[in-house]
Formats: C-alpha cells, sequence, structure tokens
C-alpha cells in the first residue's frame, strides 16, 4: 500500500469519521506488521525550542538561554493573538489556545495545498522564556 498524498491526507482531516479512520489504520498496520506486535512512542511532543531554564530532573535535551547551542525551529506561517489576563488559569488558557488552533489549522492546510502562504523567520528578538518556579512559590 502506497502512502497518501497531501490531498487524501487533507480530505481526511476534515471529513473522515474516526472510527473508520481507526480501522483502515489497523488493516494497514496489519499489512505491514505482524497484528500480535505494535509498537508505542510515548510522549512525543514537538520541540521548536531546547531553550529552558527549569532544570527539569529529567530532561537531557534543553539549554539555558543564551547558550551556543539553543535552537529555535522553524520558520512561521501565521500569527495569533491571545489576551492573557491575571484572572486566567492555566486551563483557560489552554481551552483558548486549542480553540484558535482549532479554528485555524483548515485555512492553513488549505493555504499550504494551494500554495498560498508564506513562511517566514522567527523574530528571536520577541522570544521570552519563563523564569524557573522555585518551589516556595508552590506553597500554599
Amino acid at each position: 500500500m502506497d502512502r497518501i498524498n497531501i490531498e487524501e491526507g487533507i480530505e481526511l482531516f476534515k471529513n473522515a469519521d474516526l472510527f473508520d479512520l481507526q480501522k483502515k489504520a489497523v488493516e494497514v498496520h496489519n499489512e505491514k506488521n505482524s497484528p500480535s506486535e505494535v509498537t508505542y512512542v510515548i510522549d512525543t511532543n514537538p520541540n521548536y525550542t531546547n531553550a529552558c531554564d527549569a532544570d527539569c530532573l529529567f530532561c537531557a535535551f534543553y539549554r539555558k538561554p543564551g547558550d551556543s547551542e539553543v535552537y529555535v525551529e522553524g520558520p512561521v506561517c501565521n500569527l495569533y493573538s491571545l489576551k492573557i489576563s491575571k484572572k486566567m488559569n492555566a486551563e483557560e488558557i489552554s481551552e483558548k489556545l486549542s480553540l484558535i488552533a482549532s479554528e485555524k489549522i483548515l485555512d492553513v492546510l488549505d493555504n499550504i495545498y494551494e500554495n498560498n502562504i508564506e513562511f517566514k523567520d522567527q523574530d528571536h528578538s520577541k522570544a521570552t522564556y519563563a523564569k524557573k518556579i522555585q518551589k516556595i512559590e508552590g506553597k500554599i
């Protein structure tokens, strides 16, 4: 079975029934692999930057801001803003960001498919880094 093309991918993204898509994925898997063997990649997150100063014990890839090995990946095609009030919590911010993404992604995919989009390098002078939260700051 050949890979799907971008047009087929966009069609599936926009219109596929989730259960039909799942069934098809299992069929393709079983054609290419033993049906009794399945592998998973756990905790895959796109890392657009390795700049961080949180010093998490589990993280092995980060670099401090200003380090010569810091990277901020990829050009951007659209910028969207979200006004954040001091009263908003992380859950509310996450929900609002998810709504923006869900509203904009189909337009972006269509523009990519139609070659009607301009990618620009990021303005690194506008990057911000959150300071490390100290344990005492979490005390209630």
